[in-house]
Formats: structure tokens, C-alpha cells, sequence
């Protein structure tokens, strides 16, 4: 298959296609977003070639635990805070859900909820957490 259009509006869709895109078998995958009158074309093949593949590995991780349809985000950092700090620490999640979850592979995804509260010396929620509150 040589191209592909998706046609939604969605943050989920654009992150399950960048995270399935290697297994589709295509070489351009547009995605549709805006309105009739105003349509966007997103060129998903672009963006998943500027993604590492460890960040791609670990993309779903990062959505579903960052704020989804279905998971509020972090109180008071936005999405584009969050990927920020995926950019820079994704090995955090690259563990989390895929299998058994160990006390290691949890604390590391605590590791990474410390850091979009930018308490990066917190090795737990409750760390940072008090941390927080003695700066307040």
C-alpha cells in the first residue's frame, strides 16, 4: 500500500497512528483533521520519522498516563508541557504496561510524574509532593 488518509479530529487517533505506523505497511499516511470548509492534512509518515523508535515504543504510555479521552492530565501542566519532558525522559515509561507491573517499573513512571512538576530530585509522588508544599 502506498498512501493512506485517515480522516478525524482527535489527539488519540493521531497517537495510535504514530504508534501502529511501522506495522501498517505504507509509505505516507495523511491524517484529516480541521473542518470541511478548512481541512488539514497531518502527514503522520513525517512526524513518525522524526520520532526516535524508543519514543514511539512508549508514545501510548506517555498519552494514556498524560491525559486522554479517558485520563485527566496532570493538574496544572498542559500536554505540550508533559511532551517536553517525555522528549528528554521516555525511558521512565518504557517499561509500563507491558507486563507485570514491579515496584521498579513503578517508581520509574513516579520519576516521570516528578519531573513535569519540575521536582527532578523526587524519587516518588509523595516526595515531590512534600517538596511542593514547603516551597509554597
Amino acid at each position: 500500500m502506498e498512501s493512506m488518509v485517515v480522516s478525524v479530529g482527535d489527539t488519540d487517533v493521531l497517537v495510535l497512528l504514530l504508534s501502529h505506523y511501522d506495522k501498517m505497511g505504507c509509505s505516507k499516511l495523511l491524517m484529516k483533521a480541521g473542518t470541511s470548509k478548512h481541512p488539514k492534512y497531518i502527514p503522520v509518515h513525517d512526524i513518525r520519522r522524526q520520532l526516535p523508535d524508543e519514543q514511539v515504543s512508549s508514545i501510548l504510555t506517555y498519552h494514556a498516563i498524560t491525559g486522554c479521552d479517558t485520563v485527566s492530565q496532570f493538574s496544572g501542566h498542559s500536554k505540550k508541557t508533559a511532551w517536553r519532558v517525555f522528549q528528554e525522559h521516555h525511558e521512565n515509561l518504557c517499561q509500563l504496561g507491558r507486563g507485570q507491573l514491579t515496584d521498579d517499573i513503578s517508581k520509574s513512571a513516579e520519576k516521570f510524574g516528578c519531573q513535569i512538576y519540575r521536582v527532578p530530585k523526587a524519587e516518588t509522588c509523595d516526595e515531590a509532593r512534600m517538596k511542593l508544599f514547603c516551597m509554597g
